[in-house]
């Protein structure tokens, strides 16, 4: 073993508890991912100005409709206003993504600790409503979110499956709606 990367295995067992257990989740959702990628994801959550509170401790402003993207211990709380949401959708659709490219935008965002940074945070609340207004309960979803004081939230388990062309993880997105601060249990 060179001495390079003998420093870093002590540097990183030593100085970076859990980085061990952080790259090897991100690798096994995403085996491609290049060591820079990982090793930045992992520097991202320890930014002095993000908020590490879970749904249950987010309170969103009033009347907004909280927005939950959860993903194991990565989750991302927002609030927006109902009358925000139809252009949320819009500023999405404009970008073209298809709905699986769009769940890979977020997982990657979720992995990566992308969802920390205000402007990454906001792309993923756009991609979660925009997944929730197309999905097969679009019409109960347009109902719920046009009321105040309502949540939207997406529990996102490992599924199980391999992603054919690149062997990276298959997501399964479940969505939940709720009146606001009634966290539905996993």
């Amino acid at each position: 073993m060179g001495e390079a990367k003998r420093r870093r295995e002590a540097a990183g067992a030593a100085g970076d508890a859990g980085f061990p257990e952080y790259r090897n989740h991100f690798k096994r959702h995403f085996p491609k991912s290049a060591e820079r990628d990982i090793g930045e994801g992992w520097m991202r959550q320890f930014a002095a100005d993000v908020d590490h509170g879970t749904p249950e401790q987010f309170t969103p402003p009033a009347g907004a409709v909280a927005v939950h993207v959860v993903f194991g211990d990565a989750t991302l709380n927002a609030g927006v206003a109902p009358g925000e949401i139809a252009a949320a959708v819009a500023d999405w659709a404009k970008l073209g993504y298809a709905r699986n490219e769009t769940k890979d935008l977020i997982m990657s965002a979720l992995v990566g600790n992308y969802h920390m940074q205000q402007q990454s945070a906001n792309a993923v609340v756009c991609a979660a409503l925009w997944l929730a207004y197309g999905s097969e309960r679009a019409a109960e979803v347009r109902h719920w979110l046009a009321q105040p004081d309502t949540a939207l939230t997406y529990l996102i388990f490992d599924s199980g499956g391999r992603h054919p062309t690149d062997g990276r993880t298959e997501f399964t997105f479940r969505l939940l709606l709720s009146q606001r601060n009634a966290f539905p249990e996993p």
